[in-house]
This record gives C-alpha cells, sequence and structure tokens, in this order.
C-alpha cells in the first residue's frame, strides 16, 4: 500500500497510507499519538478511533499533539490535558507534598463552522482550513474550540501555516488570489 503522507514532530510520526489507514511511531507516553497504551512504540502501531475504523485523509503531528483529518471531515485532536487531583482534608499524618497533576487521555473531536478541508500546524498546536474558506487557530488546550478567523477581503484561504517560537508566534495564510 502506497504511503500518502507522513508528519513528523521531534517526538513521534504518523504515517498515512493511500487507503486511509494510519500508522504511529515514538513517544505516545503523552497521548500525542493516541494509541490505547502510554508507551514508546519503537515499531509503527495502527491508529484507530471510535467504535469503528477511522478513514484518515491528513494527519500534523507537533510537540506534543497530533491532529488527525477523517476523509469524512472529522478532526480529531490527540494531546495530554492535566488535571489538578482532589485535595483530600489534611490531617496530622499528611505531609505538606503538593498535589501532582494527574494526566487525562482522550482524543477530542474538533467541530468548525464549515467542514475541515486542511490541517497544518506548529510547534504548539495546529491550524486548519474549512470549506467556507475561513481559517481556524486551535489552542494548546484541546477542550478550547478553535478561533474562527474570516479574512476581511471576503477572500477564501487556500494554504495556512503556523510558527510558533519563544519569542513570537503567527499564522500566515495565502489567499485565492495568492495575498500573504
Amino acid at each position: 500500500n502506497d504511503i500518502k503522507t507522513v508528519s513528523l514532530s521531534d517526538s513521534h510520526g504518523v504515517i498515512i497510507f493511500n487507503d486511509g489507514s494510519a500508522y504511529g511511531f515514538g513517544d505516545d507516553r503523552h497521548f500525542c499519538i493516541g494509541t490505547s497504551n502510554r508507551e514508546i512504540l519503537k515499531t509503527p502501531q495502527k491508529i484507530s478511533f471510535g467504535p469503528k475504523n477511522s478513514i484518515f485523509d491528513s494527519v500534523i503531528c507537533g510537540d506534543l499533539y497530533s491532529l488527525y483529518l477523517t476523509c469524512d471531515g472529522i478532526l480529531i485532536y490527540c494531546r495530554s490535558e492535566f488535571k489538578k487531583k482532589n485535595k483530600k482534608k489534611k490531617q496530622k499524618s499528611d505531609s505538606d507534598e503538593k498535589t501532582k497533576p494527574e494526566a487525562v487521555y482522550k482524543e477530542q473531536q474538533i467541530f468548525l463552522d464549515s467542514k475541515p478541508i486542511y490541517i497544518s500546524g506548529g510547534w504548539e498546536a495546529p491550524v486548519a482550513i474549512g470549506s467556507d474558506g475561513d481559517f481556524y487557530i486551535f489552542d494548546s488546550n484541546p477542550k478550547l474550540q478553535p478561533k474562527k478567523v474570516h479574512l476581511p477581503s471576503n477572500e477564501k484561504v487556500v494554504d495556512v501555516c503556523r510558527c510558533d517560537t519563544e519569542e513570537y508566534q503567527f499564522v500566515a495564510v495565502v489567499s485565492e488570489n495568492g495575498l500573504v
């Protein structure tokens, strides 16, 4: 089966084949790939979500996430979340240890105002283009809805990229008339 696309980060990667199957490899201890086990995958492991196996169109891998686009226009965002454990009432025998966050692993289906047709991303989080020509900027928190951006010129966006560095962040888009 031929490879359709590959996306790599510094710690993990995903391969999508022409038949829509996806295989992940690398570090999935923080649910960056979305497999059922929290481990380092030394050999590629098949990726599937939900009761039926998803047919994947594309994927983008960032530092601690992967965003999948299925052929039927569903976005699946995989990234660990951290929730604070419930604090117990302090007893005399309890120490003054701080409460450590507990990781929660669950893929998030993301719904946009229009069918997603293209995904890209940066180090921190992904971006997407909808069929309406608007683009969406994701937060690093998969529970937050992506910010929808409509160009003031009413032109449709045909390409998007995101840059995340310690000094600055930006999103660049190309409109249907070739403007950046």
